[in-house]
């Protein structure tokens, strides 16, 4: 069985975190998940979004790797 996480990564100021710490706390995430089983990860990615919608996926996959 394959189990996989779908992250979108979206900061909207109410949350008050700095990217930093949005990318950081998920790199934590995917770090857990893989260490219980997790197989696969699949990021969405959106341009000139302030909240920090991931811009660049292949950056965040090869953070994860």
């Amino acid at each position: 069985m394959q189990i996989g996480i779908t992250a979108f990564l979206r900061n909207p100021a109410i949350s008050r975190r700095s990217h930093q710490q949005l990318y950081s706390e998920f790199l934590e995430m995917m770090e857990y998940a893989d260490q219980h089983g997790m197989t696969r990860v699949s990021l969405d990615e959106h341009h000139l979004e302030d909240d920090g919608y991931l811009p660049s996926q292949f950056v965040m996959a090869g953070a994860i790797a």
